[in-house]
């Protein structure tokens, strides 16, 4: 990297290249990993209008205002559901989606601006469209003999549902106001208690879901119809195996898509929690970034294709790991590290490299993000008037 400094008039002419770092992989741990910390941070139960309550998800649309959903329990007690914070106070949203709350839940966003969802019924099942910029609700039906199971919202903006009806798992793509049919299997499990596979992740491609109490994830190619099962105890320590008859049971999973590769996050015993997909073998192997000994608690993805890894260390407080598009990683713990009394529900942005919304027990906190190693130079006796960047990229500082 070169440098070129002129002094003169005050002037100093500087090229600084940002973040020119990629340590390998398999020789970092998290103390050796660049830091990404925030420049500006606030916690939003400060605030006159907060709802005092946790939230679960939350959903920036186009236009940057930010929606709310609060946790279950708390919409379960208090009768709230939604929440709209436009920078100065919570407003809840009332009206046709607030009569919506009996099984109703919202699974994505839509073009930007429509908050989707569903509403379960057995043989009444509807999916719902709510206009963020209108406020208005449209509620289509889904035709279908069996309960809609998930409804999934990719990245370039298709829809697709789970049906579980009887002893057949349907999946389709909604378009055009119809659940048109992609491909259909039998269900792993139907009984009067369960009905599974719970859904994970599908596209036009692939379904991928999870059988609990038979103790594996399951992948379906759509086009061919092959199923491919991954067993719970292959990630297992042999001292710890699954037991589907015992009370040792998966708590939580989910599927995410980084630059095409496959990411699976679950929890379950003390074991690593996040695996990437290897393509040659077929198999998932742990990520090396994840220290012995951490309980993961939550896997987020930006917009841009970020992911975030947040986890319980062995002193039970909160760290973090960002894993950037290009496989980049960097200690995103600062974000996190003042929550470890309250449980973080999940993490939301466009992207985590500048900004961060963090839903927890507590409510919801936002933090700017600068990076540290982005400071190529220092002027300590020197007093900086104006910065200008010019044509070429170089900053000029006066």
């Amino acid at each position: 990297m070169q440098t070129l400094v002129r002094r003169g008039l005050g002037v100093v002419l500087l090229q600084a290249w940002i973040f020119l770092f990629s340590l390998p992989f398999y020789a970092q741990t998290i103390s050796s990993l660049p830091r990404l910390e925030p420049s500006y941070s606030e916690d939003f139960s400060d605030y006159n209008s907060y709802p005092s309550t946790c939230f679960q998800d939350a959903f920036m649309d186009q236009d940057g205002r930010l929606w709310l959903v609060v946790c279950d329990q708390a919409s379960r007690t208090n009768g709230m559901y939604l929440f709209q914070f436009d920078g100065y106070q919570f407003k809840l949203v009332e009206g046709a989606l607030g009569e919506l709350r009996l099984n109703c839940y919202i699974e994505g966003l839509y073009q930007g601006h429509y908050l989707v969802g569903k509403i379960c019924e057995e043989g009444n099942n509807r999916i719902f469209f709510y206009d963020l910029q209108t406020g208005r609700l449209n509620i289509k039906p889904v035709v279908s003999t069996g309960i809609l199971e998930k409804v999934i919202i990719t990245d370039s903006d298709r829809i697709y549902l789970t049906l579980l009806e009887g002893g057949t798992v349907r999946l389709c793509e909604w378009k055009d106001g119809r659940c048109l049919e992609q491909s259909r299997f039998d269900a792993p499990v139907l009984t009067s208690d369960f009905l599974e596979p719970e859904t994970l992740y599908h596209d036009e491609r692939f379904f991928w879901g999870i059988v609990r109490h038979k103790g594996y994830f399951i992948r379906l190619n759509k086009s061919s119809g092959a199923i491919k099962k991954f067993n719970f105890n292959e990630f297992l320590p042999q001292n710890h195996q699954y037991n589907p008859h015992g009370i040792f049971h998966m708590e939580f999973a989910d599927i995410l898509l980084q630059k095409g590769k496959v990411h699976l996050f679950f929890q379950m015993w003390k074991t690593p929690s996040w695996y990437q997909l290897d393509p040659e073998t077929d198999r998932f192997r742990p990520v090396s970034a994840v220290p012995a000994g951490a309980i993961g608690s939550v896997l987020a993805r930006d917009r841009v294709g970020n992911l975030v890894f947040v986890y319980k260390n062995a002193q039970d407080g909160y760290q973090a790991i960002l894993q950037d598009t290009s496989g980049r990683r960097f200690d995103y713990t600062a974000c996190v590290r003042d929550l470890a009394d309250s449980n973080i529900e999940t993490l939301r942005s466009n992207d985590f490299t500048k900004q961060v919304l963090v839903c927890s027990g507590k409510g919801i906190s936002a933090h700017r993000i600068k990076a540290t190693q982005a400071i190529q130079h220092f002027l300590p006796n020197e007093q900086v008037r104006a910065m200008a960047e010019l044509p070429d990229k170089r900053i000029l500082v006066s």
